[in-house]
């Protein structure tokens, strides 16, 4: 198989230096952990939103044609896992909701039908999809996603400020019980715009989390 794009659709996130670590990820440097806590610079811009537990998945124009992607960037529906498989019919049925998406744009999110460590749940089978981030046709970042009509992921914190991590774990975790879950989420994300250009971002994921808990076989396993 033949990667769409060229290239992979979406790549890894560092973490922060208090972050728990999971097996292959990397932190940030110390440098680019104080400019988020405390020193941004000039012409900083964070935007925090919640880090959701499914499996990162885009969905492309290309050709004039909604093309629903995994993350290596390959064709969902031809995808070994079901999941994926179950993603590029969604895209179909819901495609409405990208009817705004330029060609050669593509939109990031999670996709949320299967368990992985954390049970949502899901209000409509048009909310399966959870938006985090969009690319333009040079596959720069798009600093919001004004293209997708859907479900995006939960904004926490917004501005230029050094952030507070306590403060972001408050608004994290203190949602109103009629959310999707009554659990911890398991974390937050934050980017970092200079100018109006996105120059990197970290995730934050808390230290009671346990990864992968309900992943026995995560090719033939059924979609929970």
């Amino acid at each position: 198989m033949e990667k769409v794009l060229g290239f992979k659709n979406y790549g890894s996130t560092p973490h922060l230096l208090n972050s728990r670590l999971g097996k292959h990820d990397k932190y940030i440097t110390q440098g680019q952990h104080d400019i988020i806590f405390k020193k941004p610079r000039k012409g900083d811009l964070f935007l925090v939103t919640e880090k959701y537990d499914g499996t990162n998945a885009g969905v492309a124009r290309v050709n004039g044609q909604l093309v629903a992607l995994t993350r290596s960037g390959y064709l969902a529906k031809e995808s070994e896992y079901e999941h994926y498989r179950i993603f590029a019919e969604w895209v179909q049925k819901y495609n409405h909701l990208f009817k705004g998406l330029p060609e050669g744009y593509r939109v990031i999110g999670e996709w949320m039908s299967k368990r992985i460590s954390l049970l949502y749940t899901i209000h409509g089978e048009h909310a399966l999809f959870v938006a985090y981030d969009g690319f333009n046709a040079s596959n720069k970042r798009c600093k919001y996603i004004s293209s997708f009509s859907g479900v995006l992921a939960r904004g926490i914190a917004k501005g230029n400020e050094a952030l507070n991590h306590d403060e972001l774990c408050f608004r994290l975790f203190n949602v109103p019980r009629n959310q999707i879950y009554t659990f911890k989420p398991e974390g937050y994300v934050v980017k970092v715009f200079r100018n109006g250009v996105f120059d990197y971002q970290a995730k934050w994921v808390r230290d009671d989390f346990e990864a992968g808990l309900f992943l026995e076989d995560s090719k033939v396993n059924p979609v929970i």
